[in-house]
């Protein structure tokens, strides 16, 4: 018996794998960037930013350029934030897409 496998891509698509594992390429997001929520209730959106990660005792967002998949010397840091005061991070895309179907509705 032989299942399909999928992935899910940028923007919440299921996409099916490819024979012998291989997934298609996946594009960025059409709104890249990130929303953080600080215990303080004030909000940051780093529009640009398709990636992050801990650096330290910051959390670092980044720009890695559109045929990079992996943060590397050649990426550009956009904005650090003290991780002790970060709630939650949300990827903006995602936020807007909720803020269009609350609308929507």
């Amino acid at each position: 018996m032989s299942f399909n496998e999928f992935v899910v891509d940028a923007s919440g698509n299921l996409i099916e794998v490819g024979p012998g594992g291989e997934c298609p390429p996946i594009a960025p997001p059409e709104r890249p960037g990130y929303r953080v929520t600080f215990d303080d209730g004030r909000t940051a959106v780093i529009e640009g930013a398709d990636a992050f990660q801990p650096e330290g005792n910051l959390v670092t967002f980044f720009a890695r350029g559109s045929s990079r998949a992996e943060i590397d010397s050649w990426s550009t840091r956009l904005a650090s934030y003290r991780a002790a005061t970060i709630v939650s991070i949300e990827r903006a895309d995602a936020v807007l897409a909720r803020a269009d179907l609350q609308v929507a509705a």
